[in-house]
């Protein structure tokens, strides 16, 4: 699955480009950490030269769960919720009926707590829910 999907990926980048978007999907795709951090970070560099808010912000939300969830790195975790509530404040939908927190996770200045990841219910506890 993970192969089919990587080759749909290269023929979209060289009908399009490497769109931050599919730059950021590719990091989905790979199985080190390392590799991870790589297509993150050549989506964020990407966006970046595009001035692509949308994508700033949800490659930042992306990086920010890499750091805080993944590794788990808090100090670097941190400094990408900063980036992100930066491109969130900038990117113009966050201003409309869309807008609101972090996509990931409750900003400090919001009452959460920036170096902890927000705790997900387990597949059974959702049920319980309904």
């Amino acid at each position: 699955m993970a192969l089919r999907l990587r080759e749909f990926l290269d023929e979209l980048q060289e009908k399009y480009g490497p769109l931050p978007r599919l730059l950021a999907t590719r990091a989905d795709c790979v199985d080190s950490p390392e590799e991870r951090e790589y297509w993150l970070m050549v989506a964020y560099k990407r966006a970046q030269q595009l001035a692509d808010s949308r994508n700033l912000v949800w490659i930042a939300a992306s990086l920010a769960a890499f750091h805080l969830e993944d590794l788990p790195e808090a100090t670097k975790g941190a400094e990408w919720l900063a980036l992100l509530e930066r491109h969130r404040q900038a990117w113009p939908d966050s201003r409309g009926g869309r807008g609101g927190p972090s996509p990931v996770y409750p900003l400090a200045s919001q009452g959460g707590a920036a170096e902890q990841p927000v705790q997900r219910a387990a597949p059974d506890q959702m049920e319980r829910r309904r």
